[in-house]
This record gives structure tokens, sequence and C-alpha cells, in this order.
């Protein structure tokens, strides 16, 4: 086996080296773990929910609806046809996926910025002939790595798909308030 020679230990650098090496591999996977598989994660997560809440509403309104007169049941679709028509004009999905894709955009690229100076401070230690544990810091930054992928995946797949956050009971308490608003604006027309 051959010995490779290095001029000098420094301590300092050994740190700052085995620390810039773990904190830039901890930071290139979460940044890919998060745009690939996180984010598909919460989507989906969220559709969910979406779906929970809307079941539970649709179940209680059904009930109520049946036993309003017919006029008023009409004026409660077309209310609530007007809001969902409201929200898909005010919601801008253009802007918010031009934003999250130029987000994704910038960590790659810094992602990158990071690497190239770090291989750069990595050449220019060798150069000065400075001795760096490549190999031992390598492995216990994928060990680390590991440690953090194993958690990150187990918390997402028990914590953070079923983790439910909307509440069906404000919704409803939400709709049911506009309803009023809106019931109570026509009786105080028609009188």
């Amino acid at each position: 086996m051959k010995t490779v020679y290095c001029g000098t230990k420094n301590k300092y650098l050994i740190y700052i080296f085995t620390i810039l090496f773990q904190v830039i591999l901890l930071f290139t996977f979460l940044v890919i773990f998060y745009f690939n598989y996180v984010n598909q994660v919460e989507k989906n997560a969220f559709i969910s929910q979406i779906h929970l809440a809307v079941d539970d509403l649709t179940g209680n309104l059904t009930d109520i609806i049946k036993y309003l007169p017919t006029d008023a049941k009409q004026a409660i679709i077309v209310r609530i046809n007007t809001e969902i028509q409201n929200i898909k004009k005010n919601s801008n999905h253009a802007q918010i996926d031009k934003n999250n894709n130029h987000l994704e955009n910038l960590s790659f690229e810094l992602i990158l910025s990071i690497m190239a100076g770090f291989c750069v401070f990595i050449t220019i230690l060798t150069m000065g002939n400075y001795c760096l544990p490549l190999l031992s810091t390598a492995k216990e930054g994928l060990l680390s790595l590991a440690f953090v992928a194993l958690t990150e995946f187990i918390f997402l797949q028990i914590v953070a798909k079923n983790y439910i956050s909307a509440d069906p009971n404000l919704i409803r308490y939400n709709i049911s308030k506009a309803l009023n608003k809106d019931a109570q604006k026509y009786i105080n027309s028609s009188q």
C-alpha cells in the first residue's frame, strides 16, 4: 500500500474541513430530498385534508339543505359556486409555481456554488501540503446522512402524511357565518 505524505497537520483546518463537509453533505441531501419527495408528500397530504373537510361539510350540508325551501337551496348553491369561482380567480397558481421554481433553482445553484468553493478550499489545502482526513470524514458524513435520511423518511411516513391540520368544524363555522350574513342581507332587503 502506498503511503501518502502530508507535511502539515492543523487541527483547526481539520475541524473546519470536517464541519464544512458535514454541513454541505446534509444541506445537499435536504434540498434534494425536499424538492423531490417532501414536496410530493405535502401536496398529497393537503389534497387528502381538503377531501376530508369537503366530505365532512357536504355530508352535513346535505342534511341541512334538504329541509330548506327551494329558493333558499338555490341561493345557497349559487353562493357556494360564486365563492368557488372567486377563489379560483383570486388564486394565482402561475405566480406561485414561478416562485417555487425560482426557489428550487436558487437552492440547486447555491449547492453547486458551495460545492465548487469547497473543492477550491480542498485543492488549496492539498496543494499547501496540509493533511485532510478525507476518507474518515466521508465515512462519518455518510453515516450521519443515513441517520438523518432515515429520521426524515420515518417522520414523513408516520407524522406528516397522517397529521390533519384542516378543522372541518372551523370551515363549517365560517361557511355558516357567511351564509347567515347573506341570509340577513336577503331578509333585510325583502322587508
